[in-house]
């Protein structure tokens, strides 16, 4: 999704700066702005060519080898792609692309959004010379922990898409949709995707 996402972020970041003084919230309507614009572009692209997104997929083979004959316990994730108890690693290593692939592929518009709106505030805390500070500086020795505080300080995701049915809480864990559907599943279904198809366990 990346290479999908630089265009964009380098048309942003030429707008941006090409611009005049700005206060921050002029900075966070600008950011909000081309973020819905990044979101639009790829439902649009979704509709028109959704395979395209898929291109240049990382290659398992060389892991599905490795793992031919383990039986690990991943996890959430590693759970909701293992659909028979006996399935091998390698067989859900397989399904687990395919899966996957399909769930980067429905929600890719909202990770890309996502990479917009982070560039964004990166371009305001990196050129102040155009982004008034409002006295906001960076009281901690750890970057990584000011960019945090100023991404928590920004417009959130669901806020710029104006989308009451996205939410951080679908990103936790395993596959979005499983984790939109929580509340919907049964005990028995739940058991399935925590802890596995085992048959002493369902």
């Amino acid at each position: 999704l990346v290479p999908l996402a630089e265009p964009l972020i380098n048309k942003m970041y030429d707008g941006f700066l090409k611009s005049k003084k700005m206060g921050r919230e002029e900075a966070y309507q600008f950011i909000t702005q081309c973020t819905k614009k990044a979101a639009d572009a790829m439902k649009a692209q979704l509709k028109r060519k959704p395979n395209s997104i898929a291109k240049d997929v990382v290659d398992t083979s060389e892991l599905e080898l490795h793992c031919c004959s383990a039986n690990p316990n991943y996890g959430h994730l590693w759970f909701q792609c293992r659909v028979s108890p006996i399935d091998s690693a390698r067989e859900v290593i397989a399904e687990a692309k395919d899966v996957m692939a399909s769930d980067i592929i429905n929600y890719s518009y909202i990770y890309v959004a996502a990479m917009v709106r982070r560039a964004g505030i990166m371009m305001i805390i990196h050129h102040p010379e155009i982004v008034d500070s409002n006295g906001v500086e960076n009281p901690y020795n750890d970057f990584d922990r000011f960019v945090n505080q100023q991404l928590r300080l920004a417009p959130t995701l669901d806020v710029i898409l104006s989308e009451k049915e996205v939410s951080g809480s679908m990103f936790v864990t395993g596959l979005t949709d499983s984790n939109k559907r929580w509340n919907t599943y049964s005990l028995a279904e739940k058991r399935r995707i925590l802890f596995g198809s085992d048959s002493l366990v369902n």
